[in-house]
């Protein structure tokens, strides 16, 4: 049977196995999907526009919560019985007001925005494994690669360095779990591998990275000086407190998953990049 991955244009949906099915969230007829037998569902859809997660308007957090919430179940309710496996991508942040190791057991502890709150939502109902027992609930830390959009600070440097010009940026004195979406895969795939039917896991490395430094090193690896293409909004407010207060990170020490292996992965997609975009 094949396996699916709903959310084509999603940054994970890229870095699954070739021969998996890979539809757009918009175009889906959940009617033709049920209508024959999948090995496993990855759900890898979802409003995560958190650059928009703390408006006020009522419009923006119906949007997180029909996208999140309403259309994840409808496709949980109409695949769960002609499939083998699903996986729903929820978040690490829903630990992001505590400090230290999280799994996927822990109460959440999270400051509320649209975005946390819609996925605090789905993952509670996603936990009862008596209505949903082929569900593994995914909590993966923050990943970035060359497909992650330039609203955010990753998608920022690495534009800057693909493209060789300056960027304004924030304060990036902190420290925060940090992924490539391949490590999250392979995470995931690992799981449905080996673990029993609808663990839930948390996604990460177990270890924390000053993302100034992060930054520093990776323009080094081209040869380039942050403080020249970098440059830093001395009116940009800081960073949030939680993530200067909460040190959360994955109760897994995973070597795999290091901040050179990351390091590594990112400098070959930006390098690839570059190369053909000359």
């Amino acid at each position: 049977m094949p396996s699916l991955v709903i959310g084509s244009t999603s940054q994970l949906a890229r870095y699954f196995p070739r021969d998996f099915v890979r539809i757009s969230s918009r175009d889906m007829d959940l009617d033709s999907l049920s209508e024959q037998e999948w090995d496993e569902v990855y759900i890898c859809f979802g409003e995560a526009r958190t650059y928009m997660a703390s408006s006020d308007s009522p419009e923006v957090e119906r949007m997180f919560h029909d996208t999140n919430v309403v259309k994840t179940i409808e496709v949980i309710d109409a695949l769960h019985s002609v499939c083998r496996k699903i996986v729903c991508y929820s978040t690490a942040e829903l630990w992001n007001a505590t400090s230290g190791p999280v799994a996927p057991s822990d109460p959440y502890t999270f400051h509320e925005n649209h975005y946390t709150k819609s996925k605090n939502s789905i993952s509670l109902l996603l936990r009862d494994k008596v209505k949903y027992p082929k569900v593994t609930v995914a909590y993966p830390f923050n990943f970035n690669s060359i497909h992650r959009s330039s609203e955010y600070l990753f998608g920022k440097i690495f534009r800057s360095i693909v493209t060789e010009s300056p960027v304004t940026i924030g304060d990036v004195d902190y420290y925060r779990e940090i992924l490539h979406p391949t490590m999250v895969v392979k995470a995931t795939l690992d799981s449905m591998k080996n673990d029993p039917l609808g663990t839930d896991i948390v996604i990460g490395s177990g270890r924390l990275i000053h993302v100034g430094d992060f930054i520093r090193k990776l323009y080094l690896r081209f040869g380039m000086d942050m403080d020249k293409m970098a440059v830093r909004d001395r009116n940009s407010p800081p960073p949030p407190s939680i993530y200067r207060k909460s040190l959360f990170y994955s109760h897994r020490h995973d070597d795999r998953f290091s901040e050179e292996a990351l390091t590594n992965l990112l400098v070959y997609e930006l390098s690839t990049f570059k190369e053909f975009s000359i």
